[in-house]
């Protein structure tokens, strides 16, 4: 009973990433045209992450959030994730929501992640982690309202805010959940793992469980693109096929110098309200801003050549 209620929250969690069109590149680029609402509830996706460190008390399931100090380490792999991201239009999640749109050149971006997480690997470049701090005893009694606050604000919202603001609150809640019941379900998790044990440093290879949680998560986001219409076979061309790949080694080195990509810093680190987690997420940020805004003036010069 207990995996089919992962498998269950893992395909919601999938479903909603897609139909709200969670991207954390989304949300930078339209607070780069004067639209921060989107980047603001992303960045708050894991307010509800109190209840997961509340039952983790009485499950015992250790729950990996990252409450560390700010190393130099963290601010790099956060700023070489952000710009990876940026040039390949698309964060973590968002790169599996287009893949399973139909967009097959994300899977080059998947594979040069794990090019890169394992580059970081094979160096030796991997940081030990810091101490883990406790947390304060003021800051779950704030998420706590601040989340029941957030959520009473929407319901109460217009119905596109509404949509936006609740569907991302409740992957945070799900997330919570989701670490409870197995700890290593995100897709950072599994691809630390995955890398590990292919270089031969770690003998963690992800359980079965860990796989068909994933499974179920694309599976919830395939649903979604085919009931909103979204998915189209989209045959990359060979530039894009390079760009991608050399994006996704880009996010690989970031992630694995970040202990974790966009997921586990947005839902594990950033809750915390630790030094590490804010000085990475606003790496990140920078990150997606310096490269988006060179995509664009990139392809500003192209066009004007092509002209």
């Amino acid at each position: 009973m207990l995996y089919l209620f992962i498998l269950i929250s893992a395909m919601a969690l999938g479903y909603l990433a897609q139909w709200v069109g969670l991207c954390l590149v989304r949300g930078v680029n339209e607070a780069m045209s004067g639209k921060a609402e989107f980047l603001a509830a992303t960045l708050l996706c894991g307010v509800w992450q109190w209840v997961a460190i509340v039952l983790s008390g009485y499950s015992g399931a250790n729950i990996p959030f990252y409450n560390f100090s700010a190393t130099i380490i963290f601010v790099l792999g956060g700023f070489l994730f952000g710009l990876g991201a940026a040039f390949n239009q698309g964060c973590g999640i968002s790169t599996m929501s287009r893949l399973c749109r139909g967009e097959l050149v994300m899977s080059l971006t998947v594979f040069g992640w794990v090019i890169g997480w394992c580059l970081v690997e094979s160096m030796h470049w991997v940081p030990d982690r810091p101490s883990m701090q406790p947390l304060s005893e003021f800051q779950l009694p704030a998420m706590a309202i601040l989340s029941v606050g957030l959520s009473l604000w929407a319901i109460f919202s217009k119905k596109e805010r509404k949509k936006t603001w609740l569907s991302i609150l409740a992957i945070g809640f799900l997330a919570g959940l989701l670490f409870i019941s197995l700890p290593g379900w995100s897709p950072s998790s599994m691809l630390h793992d995955v890398s590990g044990s292919v270089l031969g440093h770690s003998d963690n290879w992800p359980s079965f469980s860990r796989f068909g949680a994933l499974a179920a998560l694309l599976a919830g986001m395939m649903i979604a693109a085919t009931r909103t219409r979204a998915f189209k076979i989209k045959i990359p061309k060979l530039r894009s096929l390079i760009r991608h790949l050399l994006s996704g080694i880009l996010m690989g080195i970031g992630g694995a110098l970040a202990l974790g990509g966009n997921d586990a810093q947005l839902l594990l680190a950033l809750p915390t309200l630790s030094t590490a987690a804010i000085s990475t997420v606003a790496a990140m940020l920078f990150g997606i801003v310096c490269g988006s805004t060179a995509l664009k003036a990139f392809r500003g010069k192209f066009q004007t050549a092509a002209s």
